[in-house]
């Protein structure tokens, strides 16, 4: 009975040997090869190396191979709508305006893969060969709290940049411009005013208005001496327009903007105003150009 345990335990010992044994070959087939693929002339290493290399290359082919998607931008079919011009704006409630004497803003839809996406006015301008930009058009409800039913108006609103690659709408976040005016006037031999001065006033949509000298006056106010040419310039300045109602004091940013250029000697610079126009006030920037007052011109 004693040499029968001692058999078993014999056998169980060889078993356990064995097994330590094959788990040790085993691990150390598998340091073998570990240590192979950290080698790089092992040939599973550099065919895997190969292949990344292979992706890493052909990656921005197949990206720039992938066609873009073509993006469809277009302005719809032009129409009327009623709107009120900011001038008309203050006139009593009482006042009955017929609709044939509104006037009219002309608006068309913004169209970018076949969806409207804006309420647009005015002609498109092309800024590069792939975007434009096109004044947008709100149409806003002009009632108060309290007041019973909605009451909707067109007005002109912000300027937007369109990509025509993308379909991308941009607002662009512009200066405030309510209007634009340039007058002159020429002086005779004697200092008096001519009668063939003329001018435009541009509104804030963009329309033309011609000025006549009757329209306007042009009135200095102070007087600067250079002191290279001892010429004396204007150097302030009242325009008074009579329609739309405008008035407005100009001075020079700097009084010293004499060229001097002998035998051309001449006035020009930088200039801004303050005042009101259309019982609204209004501020600028400007540019004026004074001839003949350090001398006359040489004319052939």
């Amino acid at each position: 009975m004693r040499l029968g345990l001692d058999t078993n335990f014999q056998r169980r010992n060889l078993v356990d040997w064995r097994w330590s044994a094959k788990r040790f070959l085993i691990r150390t087939e598998i340091e073998i090869r570990l240590a192979r693929m950290q080698n790089l002339s092992f040939a599973s290493v550099r065919l895997q190396l190969c292949t990344f290399a292979c992706f890493l290359l052909f990656l921005p082919l197949v990206c720039l191979g992938a066609p873009a998607k073509v993006h469809i931008v277009a302005l719809g079919t032009v129409r009327k709508v009623p709107w009120t011009p900011p001038e008309r704006a203050a006139e009593p409630a009482n006042v009955v305006v017929k609709p044939a004497e509104l006037p009219t803003l002309k608006v068309r839809p913004l169209i970018v893969d076949g969806r409207q996406k804006e309420w647009t006015t005015g002609e498109a301008h092309d800024v590069t060969d792939r975007s434009f930009t096109i004044r947008r058009a709100l149409r806003l409800n002009d009632t108060l709290p309290g007041d019973t039913g909605a009451r909707w108006s067109w007005q002109p609103g912000p300027w937007l940049l369109v990509d025509r690659s993308t379909g991308r709408i941009t607002a662009l976040h512009l200066p405030d411009f309510r209007a634009a005016e340039r007058v002159f006037q020429l002086r005779e031999r004697d200092g008096k005013v001519s009668d063939s001065g003329s001018g435009t006033f541009v509104a804030a949509d963009g329309t033309p208005q011609p000025l006549h000298k009757s329209d306007f006056e042009l009135a200095v106010l102070d007087d600067w001496r250079s002191p290279h040419t001892n010429g004396v310039y204007p150097s302030s300045w009242e325009i008074k327009i009579h329609k739309p109602e405008c008035l407005l004091k100009v001075k020079p940013w700097m009084a010293d903007q004499e060229i001097n250029f002998p035998p051309v000697t001449y006035w020009e610079g930088a200039v801004h105003f303050v005042g009101s126009c259309s019982n609204a006030p209004v501020a600028g920037n400007g540019y004026i150009e004074l001839t003949g007052y350090s001398g006359n011109l040489p004319l052939p």
